[in-house]
């Protein structure tokens, strides 16, 4: 399993569930973000790291993209870094996606029907959104 970690706004921010990386780090060259990729393969699990750093004014977050061995994302993790992110981001799901609770929310797409959950996390004043396709669960 790889896994991708960018910061990045808005407009490229969301699940990317179905791309593959490359395409990911086309965009991110596109758009003229910053980027940094490692690799790790002494560890039993192995992953692929791909840095990106993004300005933006509106929204701040980091998000991780996991691949399968084929390279194609399969999960998205959005990490709100404070509390006004995160009222923004559950406004924008609940206007751009099926809101299903309080916390949950799902989107048809051509890959398939897509699963988000908000958890929260207390202890460590932390919040984060997964992102999935149904037949991950």
């Amino acid at each position: 399993m790889a896994l991708t970690i960018f910061t990045c706004h808005k407009s490229f921010a969301q699940h990317r569930i179905g791309h593959t990386k490359q395409n990911i780090i086309e965009e991110c060259k596109k758009m003229g973000w910053e980027y940094r990729f490692s690799e790790d393969k002494e560890n039993k699990i192995k992953f692929k790291m791909l840095t990106i750093s993004v300005n933006s004014g509106y929204f701040r977050y980091k998000v991780r993209h996991c691949f399968n061995n084929a390279d194609i994302c399969y999960v998205s993790v959005i990490s709100p870094n404070d509390n006004e992110t995160l009222n923004k981001l559950v406004r924008l799901y609940n206007e751009e996606y099926i809101p299903v609770s309080d916390t949950k929310w799902k989107a048809y797409t051509p890959s398939g029907i897509m699963l988000c959950s908000l958890s929260l996390y207390k202890e460590k004043n932390s919040t984060l959104f997964l992102w999935k396709l149904k037949d991950n669960e």
